[in-house]
């Protein structure tokens, strides 16, 4: 997903030879400039019967994939989304580093799970989100 005013990556874009399985989208100017905004238009276009949303820097467990679909082919019907849960992998570099490591770990671990046992909706983060049922 690229933005319309973004022309110096749209043109890098262009130049790939992407596989298929691939699409290149551009967004139409708007506002806001957000990652949901963006997100709710790609999904729009978005195939298969599972789909998932990474962050381009993120480097998933290689595992999860698998994972998911597994969950998902054993879970009831009416399970729509679920989400990997996110670790900060360089938590000791910095004073910040360590305060985001600390603030995953008690919504992943805590909060969230928390949630889950009280039946209550549980908030989405903008990555490692598994959705079932998107066609």
């Amino acid at each position: 997903m690229l933005e319309a005013c973004d022309r110096g990556t749209i043109a890098a874009a262009a130049q790939l030879r992407l596989p298929p399985r691939y699409d290149v989208i551009v967004l139409p100017d708007g506002h806001p400039r957000t990652k949901p905004r963006a997100l709710n238009a790609a999904l729009e276009s978005a195939r298969g019967d599972l789909v998932v949303v990474y962050d381009a820097e993120d480097r998933p467990d290689p595992g999860q994939l698998r994972a998911a679909a597994a969950r998902f082919a054993v879970a009831p019907a009416d399970l729509a989304c679920l989400q990997a849960r996110l670790t900060v992998d360089h938590a000791d570099e910095t004073w910040v580093t360590r305060l985001f490591a600390l603030d995953y770990a008690a919504l992943f671990h805590g909060v969230k799970p928390g949630l889950a046992t009280l039946g209550l909706p549980i908030p989405l983060g903008g990555t490692s989100n598994h959705f079932r049922g998107l066609m």
